[in-house]
């Protein structure tokens, strides 16, 4: 029987359920899961906002006809603004090279309420983005970044193995802002 070989996108969802749910203060709530090859750095980020009057400014400032309802266009806008929001403070280098954040695909989730109320949103991104030049071992990867509301970032590393090296654990961590997160990389091997 065929072994059949997990997508890129597929094999981040996975990894994604590892950021389960956790009793948090009301806020930004912001993730980050990357997963590093020889030649790539792929992501999620996902950022929730609770319900509130956050979220209420949010949705009245997409509203731009006024009615009190988000139209495909103005939700649009919100993802979009949302999306800046969640990437603004998102710095990554590989060994001083800095890396360039690339959104290849974003979902907005108003959780089945499409007016300017105070509901609670979310956002999924799914990042894409190319190394400088090839990851050789010993180089390392600083992730710094921190939430809209400067409140912390759960962030996990996981590292691509080459073929002949064996799995090297996550490296996981909660920033607060002004943090850094720094990890050593191993042999990589190509994106999944």
């Amino acid at each position: 029987m065929a072994r059949s070989t997990p997508t890129r996108s597929s094999a981040l969802a996975v990894l994604l359920l590892g950021f389960a749910a956790q009793g948090h203060t009301a806020g930004f709530h912001k993730r980050l899961l990357l997963q590093v090859s020889r030649t790539a750095l792929d992501g999620v980020l996902t950022m929730d906002v609770d319900s509130g009057e956050r979220c209420a400014q949010l949705r009245a400032g997409a509203d731009l006809d006024h009615d009190g309802l988000l139209d495909a266009g103005e939700r649009q806008q919100l993802k979009d603004r949302l999306t800046t929001m969640a990437t603004r403070a998102l710095r990554l280098d590989i060994s001083g090279a800095k890396v360039a954040v690339v959104v290849t695909s974003a979902k907005l989730n108003l959780r089945d309420d499409f007016t300017t109320g105070s509901g609670g949103v979310s956002l999924a991104l799914l990042l894409g983005m190319v190394h400088p030049y090839a990851v050789t071992p010993g180089m390392t990867l600083t992730v710094e970044d921190t939430a809209p509301d400067f409140s912390h970032v759960e962030i996990e590393v996981q590292q691509v193995p080459a073929a002949d090296a064996g799995l090297t654990p996550a490296s996981k961590g909660s920033l607060e802002p002004g943090q850094k997160l720094k990890v050593r990389l191993e042999a990589l091997g190509k994106r999944l």
